[in-house]
Protein backbone atom coordinates (compact mmCIF):
# COMPACT_ATOMS: atom_id res chain seq x y z
CA UNK A 1 0.00 0.00 0.00
CA UNK A 2 3.10 2.62 0.55
CA UNK A 3 4.46 2.27 -3.46
CA UNK A 4 0.98 2.64 -4.55
CA UNK A 5 0.76 6.44 -3.10
CA UNK A 6 3.42 7.40 -2.01
CA UNK A 7 5.14 9.81 -3.05
CA UNK A 8 3.68 10.47 -6.60
CA UNK A 9 0.15 9.84 -5.59
CA UNK A 10 -0.64 13.51 -3.34
CA UNK A 11 -1.28 16.90 -5.07
CA UNK A 12 -2.04 20.05 -2.51
CA UNK A 13 -5.86 19.26 -3.60
CA UNK A 14 -5.62 15.43 -2.41
CA UNK A 15 -4.42 17.62 0.82
CA UNK A 16 -6.79 20.43 1.08
CA UNK A 17 -9.66 17.54 0.53
CA UNK A 18 -8.20 15.08 2.75
CA UNK A 19 -9.13 18.20 5.62
CA UNK A 20 -12.11 19.40 4.27
CA UNK A 21 -13.39 15.84 4.65
CA UNK A 22 -12.26 15.64 8.39
CA UNK A 23 -14.42 18.86 8.94
CA UNK A 24 -17.26 17.30 7.05
CA UNK A 25 -16.46 14.06 9.16
CA UNK A 26 -16.98 16.31 12.35
CA UNK A 27 -20.46 17.69 11.07
CA UNK A 28 -21.75 14.24 9.62
CA UNK A 29 -20.88 11.79 12.08
CA UNK A 30 -21.12 7.62 11.62
CA UNK A 31 -20.11 5.22 13.52
CA UNK A 32 -17.06 3.94 11.16
CA UNK A 33 -14.81 6.28 8.95
CA UNK A 34 -15.28 3.42 6.54
CA UNK A 35 -19.51 4.26 6.13
CA UNK A 36 -18.81 7.39 4.27
CA UNK A 37 -17.89 4.98 1.11
CA UNK A 38 -20.95 2.89 0.92
CA UNK A 39 -23.74 2.91 -1.03
CA UNK A 40 -26.48 2.91 1.47
CA UNK A 41 -29.51 4.97 0.39
CA UNK A 42 -29.66 6.73 3.50
CA UNK A 43 -26.24 7.68 3.84
CA UNK A 44 -24.54 7.89 0.60
CA UNK A 45 -21.77 10.64 0.03
CA UNK A 46 -20.73 10.32 -4.04
CA UNK A 47 -17.95 12.91 -3.55
CA UNK A 48 -16.31 11.11 -0.99
CA UNK A 49 -15.78 7.99 -3.74
CA UNK A 50 -15.72 10.64 -6.52
CA UNK A 51 -12.50 12.54 -5.18
CA UNK A 52 -10.80 9.54 -3.07
CA UNK A 53 -10.56 5.89 -2.73
CA UNK A 54 -11.25 4.98 0.71
CA UNK A 55 -7.85 3.08 0.49
CA UNK A 56 -5.88 6.25 -0.39
CA UNK A 57 -8.00 8.03 2.13
CA UNK A 58 -7.33 6.04 4.79
CA UNK A 59 -3.59 5.98 3.92
CA UNK A 60 -3.55 10.09 3.67
CA UNK A 61 -5.64 9.60 7.15
CA UNK A 62 -3.01 7.46 8.58
CA UNK A 63 0.28 9.30 7.45
CA UNK A 64 -0.48 13.25 7.51
CA UNK A 65 1.33 14.76 10.12
CA UNK A 66 1.65 18.53 10.84
CA UNK A 67 4.89 17.86 13.35
CA UNK A 68 8.19 16.68 12.44
CA UNK A 69 9.00 13.26 13.50
CA UNK A 70 11.70 14.97 16.10
CA UNK A 71 10.07 16.60 18.84
CA UNK A 72 10.31 17.90 22.29
CA UNK A 73 9.27 14.72 24.77
CA UNK A 74 8.22 17.72 27.26
CA UNK A 75 5.98 19.84 25.17
CA UNK A 76 2.35 18.26 25.45
CA UNK A 77 1.35 20.10 22.13
CA UNK A 78 3.84 18.97 20.38
CA UNK A 79 0.94 17.71 17.21
CA UNK A 80 -0.67 20.93 17.17
CA UNK A 81 2.79 23.32 18.22
CA UNK A 82 2.80 24.81 14.60
CA UNK A 83 -0.78 25.76 14.35
CA UNK A 84 -1.24 27.19 17.95
CA UNK A 85 1.98 29.38 17.00
CA UNK A 86 0.33 30.97 14.18
CA UNK A 87 -2.94 31.57 15.86
CA UNK A 88 -0.78 32.92 19.28
CA UNK A 89 1.36 35.35 16.36
CA UNK A 90 -1.71 36.34 14.66
CA UNK A 91 -3.74 37.32 18.24
CA UNK A 92 -0.61 39.66 19.05
CA UNK A 93 -0.44 41.56 15.95
CA UNK A 94 -4.15 41.91 15.15
CA UNK A 95 -5.70 42.24 19.23
CA UNK A 96 -4.69 45.09 21.35
CA UNK A 97 -6.85 45.11 24.19
CA UNK A 98 -7.51 47.95 26.58
CA UNK A 99 -7.14 48.89 30.43
CA UNK A 100 -9.77 47.08 32.04
CA UNK A 101 -9.04 43.06 32.02
CA UNK A 102 -9.99 40.22 33.44
CA UNK A 103 -8.37 36.86 33.78
CA UNK A 104 -11.21 34.33 34.22
CA UNK A 105 -10.57 30.13 34.69
CA UNK A 106 -12.35 27.87 32.35
CA UNK A 107 -13.11 23.96 32.20
CA UNK A 108 -13.82 22.30 28.87
CA UNK A 109 -15.24 19.22 29.95
CA UNK A 110 -13.81 16.49 28.42
CA UNK A 111 -13.48 12.99 29.81
CA UNK A 112 -11.23 11.34 27.19
CA UNK A 113 -7.60 10.60 27.42
CA UNK A 114 -5.34 13.43 27.75
CA UNK A 115 -2.20 14.41 29.25
CA UNK A 116 -3.47 17.72 30.62
CA UNK A 117 -6.77 17.19 31.68
CA UNK A 118 -7.28 18.32 34.63
CA UNK A 119 -9.41 16.74 37.83
CA UNK A 120 -11.06 19.59 40.02
CA UNK A 121 -14.12 17.58 42.55
CA UNK A 122 -15.21 20.89 44.07
CA UNK A 123 -16.03 22.37 41.14
CA UNK A 124 -19.63 21.67 38.37
CA UNK A 125 -17.53 20.23 35.62
CA UNK A 126 -15.06 17.58 37.65
CA UNK A 127 -12.90 16.66 34.42
CA UNK A 128 -11.88 18.57 31.59
CA UNK A 129 -9.36 20.94 29.84
CA UNK A 130 -8.31 23.73 32.42
CA UNK A 131 -8.46 27.34 30.25
CA UNK A 132 -7.68 30.91 31.69
CA UNK A 133 -9.27 33.79 29.24
CA UNK A 134 -8.85 37.28 29.11
CA UNK A 135 -11.86 39.06 29.48
CA UNK A 136 -12.16 43.26 28.47
CA UNK A 137 -14.41 45.85 29.42
CA UNK A 138 -16.26 46.63 26.10
CA UNK A 139 -17.73 50.67 25.92
CA UNK A 140 -19.19 52.31 23.13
Amino acid sequence: MFSKFWPHGFTKVDIAAHLAFVQFQGIVKLNQLRSYWRDTTLWNFPLFKKIFSRDKYMFLNKNFRTYSQTYDSTDKLFRVRNVFDRIIKNWIYYYSPGHKLTLDETMIPFTGRLKFKQYLPKKPVRYGIKLFSLALHWQR
